[in-house]
């Protein structure tokens, strides 16, 4: 049985994976939430089949070591190095980033015939960034908090970051 935020990362990559059991959640932001959009109305959701997430972002050094390219390379305010996150990475390159992983991971054994690096769908991305919370932030606080919990333009200095560390 795994566990709720049980870690691995039994990958040549060595990217941490967290568990996310099935569950039910609901989807989208209440009608009193500050800031909410009028597309967000709440849905009742079921997962029905756990998964793993990144608990990080994929680094710099893990893009270039599959896809063998750097999109970040000469943009305006990124830093460079083996731990900082891939930016400028477009969608179509974050697909073909988990297909040629998949095929690698295959190839070695790591990764079975049945199994895949995907995107996560919306409904997976929102289920796991609430962790079983139902407040606007997994961490229950207000935005406050958000500065000890994320990078975002008020705290960012505008530049990427090495991972993990928030």
């Amino acid at each position: 049985v795994t566990q709720a935020g049980e870690q691995r990362n039994d990958n040549a990559l060595q990217h941490t994976l967290l568990w996310c059991p099935p569950g039910e959640f609901a989807m989208g932001s209440p009608r009193g939430e500050k800031n909410r959009s009028t597309n967000e109305t709440q849905v009742a959701v079921e997962l029905t089949h756990g998964f793993w997430l990144g608990k990080h972002e994929v680094t710099q050094g893990g893009f270039t070591k599959v896809m063998g390219t750097s999109p970040w390379q000469g943009k305006k305010d990124v830093k460079e190095g083996a731990n900082i996150a891939a930016s400028y990475i477009s969608h179509d390159d974050a697909v073909e980033f988990c297909r040629k992983f998949t095929t690698s991971e295959r190839a070695a054994a790591r990764l079975g015939e049945m199994d895949a690096y995907t995107l996560p769908s919306e409904a997976q991305w929102e289920y796991a960034c609430r962790a079983g919370s139902d407040s606007n932030f997994c961490f229950g606080g207000g935005k406050q908090m958000l500065i000890e919990y994320a990078w975002y333009n008020e705290n960012s200095n505008d530049t990427t970051h090495p991972v993990g560390k928030k």
